[in-house]
């Protein structure tokens, strides 16, 4: 009976399965991306977020970790090799934004002016994003650290 359907202009549970997949797969790649500049961010290197994430976010992503740089100590970033990502919400709804969250370690280092680098503590870190319905763009974002 889906062939049916199909017919009609229905998707397919194939067709809806492969849909969620895709979408899937854009998310995590945008939240690589976040992930990843975030970290470039953290040890003071120019990051161009202007091209994903909607510009009063990045700005206060950036005032965020300014404090952090103007400390003098640079810092080594480490999320560790994995983070948990779930997707909130009815991911094949192409007309709302999709809520993301992701938990990871925090493992960064401060490195000192004698070229040590010690260990703080490890950190749970939560990171809540909020993409536009094309998953293309990061509209907003929240970090605060997991219990």
């Amino acid at each position: 009976m889906s062939s049916v359907f199909g017919l009609l202009g229905r998707p397919t549970r194939g067709e809806l399965d492969a849909r969620r997949a895709q979408r899937v797969t854009r998310v995590l790649e945008l939240v690589e991306r976040f992930v990843y500049d975030l970290g470039l961010l953290i040890a003071g290197d120019p990051v161009d977020l202007d091209g994903y994430v909607e510009a009063t976010s990045a700005r206060r992503l950036g005032d965020a970790v300014r404090p952090a740089l103007v400390g003098g100590a640079p810092t080594r970033p480490d999320f560790g090799e994995y983070a948990q990502v779930r997707i909130e919400g009815d991911l094949l709804d192409q007309s709302a934004p999709v809520r993301t969250v992701v938990e990871f370690d925090d493992r960064s280092r401060l490195v000192g002016e004698t070229g040590s680098t010690p260990v703080h503590a490890r950190r749970r870190v939560r990171l809540h994003l909020l993409l536009d319905p094309g998953i293309s763009r990061v509209l907003d974002h929240r970090i605060e650290r997991a219990a």
